[in-house]
């Protein structure tokens, strides 16, 4: 399993994943594996793969054909990987689909977001909301996601946000999710870049603690006249 988030806001976005690697145990049930870095990024692109072994096949070849990418519109976009998909499929060699891989696709500059499924045939969505969200979607978590996010919150607002939503989810399913790596795209930068997670990810416990603090602001006498 794993959590994944992009936030796109007034100046940039933000992708951000856990790191932890589950693997399936005889019984059915998930162990912690290793740590891996799940995140990818090529200039205004960055893109998350989660489930199984062919998000990752797809993941690693998005990087070799990124320079393809490049100066083509969303639709186009959205053809170069239904085309690509095949290939990829086609070298994983299974017999059967892989229900659970997802790859978590932004653009930075027009922020625009999608959720590829690798399997020939199935749906390419563009998400709206300018933000995305993959991986365990249950997680109670991601009532963050769904009630905190803004497009008009700055980045600086963002990378906060997007460590706390990965930290929750871990909070809910410690066995899981776990980690934390983030890219950035901030104008007037024109690509995405890795940054350094851990100072977010020390204080995104802090922040529920905030939360707390702002709501006594909000707090009224309940006293009857």
């Amino acid at each position: 399993m794993t959590y994944q988030v992009v936030f796109c806001g007034s100046d940039g976005a933000v992708i951000a994943s856990d790191r932890l690697e589950g693997q399936f145990r005889p019984d059915g049930t998930i162990a912690r594996g290793n740590d891996i870095t799940k995140l990818k990024v090529s200039g205004e692109f960055a893109w998350a793969f989660s489930g199984g072994v062919l998000a990752t096949m797809f993941a690693e070849h998005l990087s070799e054909i990124a320079k393809d990418m490049r100066n083509l519109v969303d639709e186009q976009l959205v053809e170069l990987f239904d085309e690509h998909r095949l290939s990829v499929f086609t070298q994983w060699g299974q017999s059967g689909p892989d229900s659970t891989s997802r790859v978590l696709f932004v653009r930075g500059t027009n922020r625009s977001v999608f959720k590829i499924n690798p399997v020939p045939h199935t749906a390419i969505e563009r998400l709206g909301n300018n933000r995305g969200l993959a991986g365990q979607l249950t997680n109670t978590a991601s009532f963050v996601f769904h009630r905190i996010h803004s497009p008009e919150m700055s980045v600086k607002a963002l990378l906060p946000l997007a460590a706390y939503s990965v930290r929750a989810a871990n909070f809910f399913d410690s066995a899981a999710i776990d980690g934390l790596d983030m890219a950035v795209y901030q104008e007037p930068e024109s690509s995405f870049r890795f940054i350094d997670a851990k100072p977010y990810l020390d204080c995104a416990g802090s922040i529920e603690g905030e939360i707390r603090r702002v709501l006594e602001k909000f707090s009224f006498d309940n006293q009857s006249s």
